[in-house]
């Protein structure tokens, strides 16, 4: 039994919905290879999820002893996301922030944790993430698609327009702005495109 096969063994078994089969791949892989963190980082993000709360509070446990690892930040942040628990999500999205290898994808899952939160930090974060995207059209894109899944489409809009006229015509962007008109119904706006 090598690692390897017990990680695409767990892949397979998590893919089929084969919880139990993919969590003893899991297990195995921890016995093999007990000082990988990632593993034990795997088994309880998918414990994390399960139904039974004894099982889960475990997972919430060990998950949170490793507040250093990405990963670990990411699943808390999700499972609490999910859960409208807002509160302990911006913990885990700020300490997430906080590690040198946070990403794009990281500030815009805290954007919508403060926005879930009714957080006053929501307005100067978006501020922030504005001035970062504003010179890179890809960053910009997610960023109005993002607001745009917030319910925020018309703020969206008004930072788009404040952007030079290069920016606003280039590949994504106008895809993403369309899309936040199309929520807003202005269809008008929708045709000059």
């Amino acid at each position: 039994n090598d690692v390897a096969f017990q990680l695409v063994s767990a892949q397979l078994a998590l893919k089929q919905n084969r919880i139990t089969d993919g969590e003893k791949h899991l297990e195995q892989a921890i016995r093999l290879e007990p000082a990988n963190e990632s593993h034990r980082i795997n088994l309880g993000v998918i414990r994390l999820e399960s139904r039974n709360p004894a099982v889960a509070s475990v997972a919430r446990a060990e998950l949170e002893q490793r507040t250093g690892n990405a990963q670990a930040l990411r699943a808390l942040l999700v499972h609490h996301t999910s859960r409208r628990r807002f509160a302990e999500a911006e913990q885990y999205s700020t300490a997430l922030l906080k590690l040198t290898n946070s990403a794009w994808s990281d500030k815009l899952e805290h954007l919508t944790v403060l926005r879930g939160a009714q957080s006053p930090q929501f307005d100067p974060f978006l501020a922030t993430l504005q001035r970062e995207a504003a010179t890179n059209v890809f960053a910009a894109s997610e960023l109005v698609t993002r607001l745009t899944e917030l319910g925020a489409a018309t703020n969206a809009v008004d930072w788009v327009k404040s952007l030079p006229a290069a920016v606003q015509k280039e590949p994504p962007l106008p895809v993403a702005v369309a899309s936040a008109y199309f929520s807003l119904a202005r269809w008008r706006e929708l045709e000059d495109l």
